[in-house]
């Protein structure tokens, strides 16, 4: 199965706050733009299991009372999850917008968010966290330079910087998703280039790897379509596993993970 029993209560618990959140966005003009995310990630099984896998890999490797920032947190999802399986973690969720649709989860989860409209300046003080993740927030920095420069500065030496689902430019989903003309990333990198980013922003490399050779979201096809491709849920995801070891052919995944630590 997909879920073990506790993770089914977690993701269910998500889908009812998106579905909510889906209703107050149906009532404000300037918040309908966001009914096509939450629909894209959080109402099936498969979009869910996909940051249930990424928050699996983090419960192992965070340290024990870490203070972790979730940069770019967007809904709150990955910072719900960690800390319902590491309760003595210390969380603080960051990012530069909200809205009441997005608060929905992190008020539910009483999770302690910050908004700063600064899109450069993070604002904590240098060398306060003992970890910080960010889960598809790096490709769209204003400024991946500066902001890498301030992830730095804000870790406490040795403190590790965990990046997922940076979209890989050898990726056949974002190349077919281009060619249908629907939302796909306009600046992906390869391992070696992201691994480059990160080493000359002073970083030291530990573990990087291509994930999810399968499409777990089908951003924008029909309902019925998704709910479709989701029957078949436990099979992708075990598909999905091998074929992520497979050399030469894990390099058409659509993401890459890489995580470094401060000196």
């Amino acid at each position: 199965m997909i879920f073990s029993s506790t993770n089914r209560k977690l993701a269910n618990t998500i889908r009812g706050c998106a579905e909510l959140s889906i209703d107050q966005c149906q009532n404000k003009q300037e918040w309908i733009s966001g009914i096509n995310y939450l629909t894209d990630h959080f109402l099936f099984d498969l979009s869910i299991y996909r940051n249930i896998r990424i928050v699996d890999y983090l419960v192992k490797k965070i340290p024990q009372n870490a203070k972790v920032l979730d940069w770019g947190c967007g809904y709150g999802d990955v910072s719900y999850l960690l800390k319902n399986k590491r309760p003595d973690l210390e969380i603080i969720l960051y990012d530069v917008l909200s809205s009441p649709p997005w608060e929905v989860l992190t008020k539910h989860a009483n999770l302690k968010k910050i908004i700063c409209r600064d899109q450069r300046k993070i604002p904590f003080q240098d060398n306060f966290f003992d970890a910080i993740v960010g889960v598809g927030v790096l490709e769209h920095v204003e400024d991946q330079k500066y902001s890498l420069k301030e992830v730095y500065r804000i870790l406490k030496p040795k403190a590790q910087f965990f990046v997922f689902l940076y979209p890989n430019s050898f990726s056949y989903t974002e190349k077919f998703q281009k060619l249908i003309k629907h939302p796909f990333h306009e600046n992906p990198l390869s391992i070696k280039e992201l691994s480059k980013s990160l080493t000359d922003a002073k970083f030291l490399a530990q573990d990087q790897r291509y994930q999810f050779m399968l499409p777990f979201i089908l951003s924008r096809f029909p309902i019925c379509a998704r709910r479709s491709y989701n029957i078949f849920g436990n099979l992708i995801a075990l598909i999905n596993i091998i074929f992520e070891k497979i050399p030469l052919l894990n390099k058409l995944s659509s993401n890459i993970m890489i995580v470094v630590r401060k000196r």
